[in-house]
This record gives structure tokens, sequence and C-alpha cells, in this order.
């Protein structure tokens, strides 16, 4: 199931951004997820796309290390203002796209 969303969202959110593959310069893999997980074999099983695994970057405790750096950090700050005008959110368990995606990504293919 993990797998399934994991990969269905990404879909969705490079369908609705209207983006390809190749606009996407890093992919940050953060918490537990992203230290323990061998970001080939995400890919080999469908849990990442295999047109990503070129820009993977694992970064550990993401929210633990922004937050640090956001409040000892001025010029962080102002980058964060900046950013939170750009940031979106989009319900993926409503939408009609996600669950088409999620029904597709159920399958492991190796």
């Amino acid at each position: 199931l993990a797998k399934g969303a994991v990969a269905a969202g990404i879909r969705v959110l490079m369908k609705e951004m209207a983006i390809d593959y190749n606009q996407i310069a890093a992919l940050y893999l953060a918490g537990g997820f992203g230290n323990y997980v061998d970001p080939h074999h995400a890919c080999v099983i469908g849990i990442i796309p295999k047109e990503l695994e070129n820009v993977i970057i694992r970064i550990g405790n993401g929210a633990g290390a922004g937050s640090k750096r956001y409040l000892l950090d001025s010029n962080c700050k102002r980058v964060v203002d900046q950013l939170k005008e750009k940031v979106g959110y989009i319900e993926l368990s409503s939408s009609l796209s996600f669950q088409t995606e999620f029904v597709k990504a159920m399958m492991f293919t190796i």
C-alpha cells in the first residue's frame, strides 16, 4: 500500500504541476525512509520512478535540520518566507487521478 501511495503521489503531483522527469533537478528523501531506503532498489520496485534515480539525494532528518537552520540562519528565514508564497496543497485522498494512479502503482514490476 505504501509503495503504491508514494508512486501514485509522485505521478499525480507531476501531472498537477505539468512537469516532466527531466525538469526535476533533485528529489530529496528525508526521515527514516530517506535514511534507510536504497534509492536504486526503490526505483527497481517502482516506489520512485526509474527516471528520477540519478537525482535522488538522501538528507536524513530534514525536519530537524531545517528547523535548526531556520532558527539560526536569518538568510534561511528569508528564503523560507519566499517559498511559502509558492507552495500549494493538493488533497490526494480525494483526487480521482490519485485513486487511478494508486491502483496502477500497486503492482510490483522487476
